[in-house]
């Protein structure tokens, strides 16, 4: 499997993007969005805030370790989930920066309306 961040649905209108590494485990959580575009600019700032470097604050409960994404205005982008110690969130903190650059997927239409879409465009080119 491939590494990927992927545009989701969740509810009727709430949209959220998450990272996936290249064996196919959720890495990163964006916020819930009303908007897919926001979703897609959410996946933008992502990236670059991982490029950073700086942009982490690192969280510690009693149920785990994790660390939440912010972008340059400080902006909660995204967390990771919660694991069990902290070299655990070293070293997922450190696969999401080797995956920033991963492609974006949308999740979010069947392939039906992908067909369909596709269909509608090649019938308005001619």
């Amino acid at each position: 499997m491939t590494a990927r961040y992927e545009i989701h649905q969740e509810g009727h209108e709430r949209f959220v993007f998450r990272l996936f590494d290249n064996a196919g485990q959720a890495v990163l959580d964006g916020l819930p969005n009303h908007g897919k575009v926001t979703v897609q600019l959410e996946v933008q700032h992502a990236r670059e805030s991982v490029r950073a470097g700086d942009r982490w604050a690192r969280h510690q409960g009693d149920d785990g370790h994790f660390a939440v994404l912010h972008d340059k205005r400080g902006q909660v982008v995204g967390r990771t989930r919660k694991v069990a110690t902290e070299a655990e969130l070293e070293a997922t903190m450190a696969a999401i920066a080797r995956l920033a650059d991963a492609p974006l997927l949308d999740r979010t239409r069947t392939p039906r309306q992908a067909e369909s879409r596709h269909t509608e465009s090649n019938h308005t080119e001619h």
